[in-house]
């Protein structure tokens, strides 16, 4: 799942000026932020009126739905003259931005969805938060190529990756019996490195450099089918399109989805198990432009999803240090075809 940035829709808070770190912002009738006065402290809540606590949650309710806007996070709703946020609106802003730099502690979403903390929001925290976003949009714009897949950019996180995956000493110990052993003489037996986070890239791996390196070649029209074409041939029985392997050359007709789906699960070289029955704009039979284009982008749109989200949610889980939590996830869950190790990826992104 990649994120877009637009850092447009931040401006107003990265472009603002401030006498001081600890001027306060305000939000002004023209909706630009200005400085309304100086924090001096914890102690000056005691002396914090409720026109403040309003101008307060004013301008933090508007850095919110700055920050929504350019991440285009959804879950924030205008009604009323009042904008609200959802929980999971603040839980994809923390996993973005990091409980250190983002402390929604300070916004105190009530129960309604406004923030109610009154809290100030100084310029020292609104620099904070708009230099670590983006820092984020950056490193999403060079990965994504300003939301489009960049296939170097992912290759050489995958890289990073490997590379951390094998300095890991994931171990699990478990008993084994036989039932010829002696039930008093078994031992546990350790394996180690885990096997299923390794697993588990080396299946992206092998789908990043299939979408990177043969995808886009792999299908093509008969020779036979476009030479009967060109003579005036009969072409009953004669498939329109060939797989070709990128390796062997050799041809396998492609008359429907599943003669793609068998080949990209051949033993030896297993991309994946993918699903384009599920699909009503994908036709079983595979004899027209519009229906190989439409299995096509079914191919590739899989693909880049499950490559993307899965790299970056390595880095992201790393980064929030939730990684541990993240092998937990790929050695518990059953990942089964490509559609679904692609969800696997979003709803863990969810619940970590």
């Amino acid at each position: 799942m990649g994120i877009t940035f637009d850092a447009s829709r931040i401006s107003t808070f990265s472009e603002a000026q401030f006498a001081s770190a600890n001027s306060i912002a305000k939000l002004d009738t023209d909706g630009d932020i200005t400085s309304g006065g100086t924090y001096r402290g914890a102690i000056s809540a005691v002396f914090r009126t409720s026109a403040a606590k309003e101008s307060n949650n004013a301008v933090r309710t508007e850095l919110l739905k700055s920050l929504g806007q350019a991440f285009n996070i959804s879950g924030m709703t205008e009604a009323d003259g009042k904008v609200s946020f959802s929980k999971d609106f603040m839980d994809q802003l923390e996993s973005l931005l990091g409980k250190d730099v983002f402390k929604r502690g300070d916004f105190k979403i009530g129960a309604d969805g406004t923030v109610t903390s009154g809290r100030p929001l100084t310029s020292r925290r609104i620099s904070a938060i708009v230099t670590k976003a983006e820092e984020v949009g950056a490193r999403c714009l060079v990965r994504c190529g300003g939301g489009e897949y960049d296939a170097a950019a992912y290759e050489a996180d995958f890289k990073t990756i490997q590379n951390a995956i094998a300095k890991r000493k994931d171990v699990r110990e478990t008993e084994t019996l036989s039932l010829l052993a002696d039930p008093k003489d078994k031992k546990p037996v350790t394996y180690g490195p885990h096997p299923r986070l390794k697993e588990y890239y080396e299946d992206v791996g092998k789908c990043l450099k299939f979408l990177n390196n043969d995808f886009e070649g792999l299908i093509s029209e008969n020779p036979e089918w476009v030479s009967n074409e060109r003579s005036g041939k009969s072409n009953t029985g004669v498939p329109r399109y060939v797989i070709t392997d990128p390796e062997t050359h050799e041809r396998t007709p492609l008359r429907n989805t599943g003669d793609l789906t068998t080949y990209l699960t051949r033993p030896g070289k297993y991309i994946g198990l993918f699903e384009p029955r599920w699909y009503e704009n994908i036709p079983k039979k595979i004899d027209t432009p519009e229906g190989l284009a439409a299995l096509k982008d079914y191919i590739r749109t899989t693909l880049k999803t499950f490559v993307q989200s899965s790299i970056d949610l390595y880095f992201d889980a790393n980064e929030a240090g939730k990684l541990d939590a993240l092998v937990n996830e790929i050695t518990t869950t059953t990942l089964g075809c490509m559609d679904g190790k692609t969800q696997f990826t979003i709803t863990t992104r969810m619940k970590l």
